[in-house]
């Protein structure tokens, strides 16, 4: 009752036309589709298919898909056979047909119907297929009870219709000698167990006929499954030949697996490539150093080291250029809530007007101009705020109280005169779009040096885009060639293919940046300067101070290598002043540890808010029905 209703429903409220509708109120329905289908001696299948369509609305025919999809006993994937004998109108007149080939494994009947006017209209279809039967063996080691027989498993309405079928039945007429021994039949969905139809047997006539019982809707069909004892098939293969079969499709399967060997392939190319030029020259032992290689600046020791030019080596050229006199660095305190809340700000001073730039490498000198790109024209006021923090210094060592309204009053004043100076805070969202041309500058310099041949950095990302080109042509070759047939591939292992032979190139791309000799030589002595910084505490090392001065000096070092603690530690006894590029809110006592301290805090927020951008957010009974060989579908047009 259900599928009755349904089938009212979709002749009477069939709003949207089926494909090709050349109206709003045209529809089709099948009244009957009654399929004959005769197993030959020889093996082949021939197939009548008597169709009655109505048609509501003008019609210029319609189209019959045949699938050629196939499953041998074994469950391969092969294709059908098949050859369309006539097609004709119910009193055997021929109509017009037109082939076509939408993909490789359908074949589409575009039938011209005369007439199909609001009218009831009959189409038969004959075709002739030669592989549809399978043959069943019994596998080896089987127990007893286990036998061979034939069967003829075939989706007889297709599953692809889009017009609602009122009726359907199926006539299975075996050859000569064969009796059937099991049936079965499926309807509705691709997929569904389904079983609503009839079977009848007449083993005399070797005949099998199964009728639905409920209308099949849009989408749903009916397959039918006969099997009967080997012999009455001549195209049944021998024991010998079915065997030789399998090893050949085994054989073949095998072949199409070739992908498969595309990562043993790729891992051949890449550690040839890495053997050539992906090497650094033999290393020697590490001497230790006691001042930076080469004059070169704390960012391209950093980046020399590991090949990556990584935020902590940008921002010490922060404190190198303040040590140096370019850039002054202000620390203030920040009240809120009545005193009950403060952050700590950090506020940048130009100190070098830009026609002083000129010894500055490329790196350093957009780094400046990141800073201080939207700040004023440079004044003294820099000098004033200096003054005004030594002067509470010196107020505070004699034992005095420190005038707090006074004190910033003055430091007011002296930050409202013209300056270049620019608060961090002011940097958080916009200092990042500098960063490519920072590090772009600091990898040219190590070329421009003889360090590297190519810069380590497109190294990699020419290795990264080979490994996701890669990647993108296994996944989505294999997505192109999954509905078609292809005899010489497997689309999944194209998949596996490509994916770990993707894996294995990007590997590799870690692994290539390389330096030079002369490179290779300047990381040894960068990491031998880098263990003396490390153990500037031990009795052998700490000889080697010589002045305060170099606090200073190679602290932007010790902050690109990570050890600045351990280097400030050193000096906790010689180097009592702040340096002159400071300016902070501690009155007390200086130490070089506590002040290495607060650098290490700036360095760390200032390396998170540089990188900082805009961030965006939004809001045998084994079957089923569509199983089988054959199938497909219809529509009108």
């Amino acid at each position: 009752m259900r599928r009755a209703l349904l089938l009212i429903g979709a002749l009477l409220l069939a709003l949207a036309p089926p494909a090709g509708a050349q109206s709003g109120d045209s529809v089709i329905v099948i009244h009957g589709y009654d399929t004959e289908l005769l197993v030959q001696p020889n093996g082949v299948l021939d197939v009548t298919e008597f169709i009655r369509f109505g048609f509501s609305g003008r019609w210029n025919g319609i189209l019959r898909d045949l699938s050629l999809q196939h499953r041998n006993a074994e469950g391969n994937r092969e294709k059908l056979d098949l050859e369309v004998v006539s097609v004709t109108d119910g009193r055997g007149q021929p109509l017009r047909m037109e082939p076509e080939e939408p993909d490789g494994w359908t074949r589409r009947l575009r039938i011209y119907v005369p007439g199909a006017h609001d009218a009831e209209r009959t189409v038969v279809i004959r075709y002739r297929v030669k592989n549809a039967i399978r043959f069943y063996f019994p596998p080896d080691g089987a127990q007893d009870g286990a036998r061979a027989f034939d069967e003829l498993y075939w989706n007889v309405t297709g599953n692809d219709w889009t017009m609602p079928i009122a009726r359907a039945s199926a006539r299975v007429v075996l050859p000569p000698g064969a009796v059937p021994t099991q049936w079965a039949v499926y309807t509705g969905y691709a997929g569904s167990r389904g079983r609503d139809a009839t079977v009848q047997v007449d083993s005399a006539r070797r005949i099998v006929t199964f009728t639905t019982t409920e209308p099949l809707a849009e989408g749903e069909g009916m397959t039918v499954a006969v099997g009967w004892p080997p012999g009455a098939v001549a195209s049944r293969p021998t024991e010998a030949e079915h065997q030789a079969a399998l090893r050949a499709h085994r054989r073949a399967e095998a072949l199409r697996l070739w992908p498969l060997g595309l990562p043993l392939l790729a891992f051949w190319l890449g550690l040839g490539a890495w053997r050539r030029r992906g090497r650094d020259p033999r290393e020697q032992s590490i001497v230790v150093g006691y001042e930076p290689p080469d004059g070169m600046t704390p960012a391209e020791v950093g980046t020399l080291i590991d090949h990556e030019a990584e935020i902590r080596d940008v921002v010490s050229t922060l404190v190198d250029l303040a040590v140096r006199g370019y850039v002054g660095i202000e620390e203030r305190v920040q009240k809120h809530l009545f005193g009950l809340i403060s952050n700590t700000e950090y506020v940048f001073h130009l100190r070098r007007p830009r026609e002083e730039w000129s010894g500055l490498a490329a790196h350093e000198e957009r780094f400046l101009d990141a800073l201080f790109t939207s700040a004023p024209t440079a004044g003294e006021a820099w000098d004033d705020i200096r003054a005004t923090f030594a002067e509470a210094r010196r107020v505070h060592e004699s034992g005095g109280e420190i005038d707090r309204e006074a004190f910033s009053t003055r430091l007011a004043r002296a930050g409202s005169r013209p300056t270049a100076s620019v608060r961090l805070s002011d940097l958080q969202n916009q200092f990042y779009r500098s960063l490519p041309g920072i590090r772009d500058a600091i990898y040219q310099k190590l070329v421009e040096r003889g360090y590297y041949i190519h810069r380590p950095d497109q190294v990699k990302a020419n290795w990264l885009g080979l490994g996701i080109g890669t990647l993108v042509l296994g996944m989505g070759g294999a997505a192109f060639l999954g509905g078609a047939e292809v005899r010489w591939l497997a689309p999944w292992a194209l998949a596996v293919g490509g994916g770990v032979s993707a894996v294995v190139l990007i590997g590799f791309g870690l692994l290539m940046p390389a330096r030079t000799h002369q490179g290779a030589r300047a990381r040894e002595a960068a990491l031998g300067f880098r263990e003396f910084l490390h153990k500037v505490e031990s009795d052998r090392y700490r000889r080697m101070i010589t002045s305060p001065e170099m606090f200073e000096r190679y602290l932007p070092y010790a902050m690109a290598f990570g050890v600045e603690k351990r280097w400030a530690s050193a000096f906790d006894d010689l180097y009592r002043e702040p340096p002159d590029w400071y300016s902070g809110t501690g009155y007390g006592h200086f130490r070089a540890s506590d002040f290495t301290a607060r650098m290490s805090t700036l360095t760390s927020t200032a390396g998170s808010t540089m990188q900082s951008s805009p961030s965006s957010s939004g809001s045998g009974g084994g079957g089923s029905s569509g199983g089988g060989s054959g199938g497909g579908g219809g529509s009108g047009f």
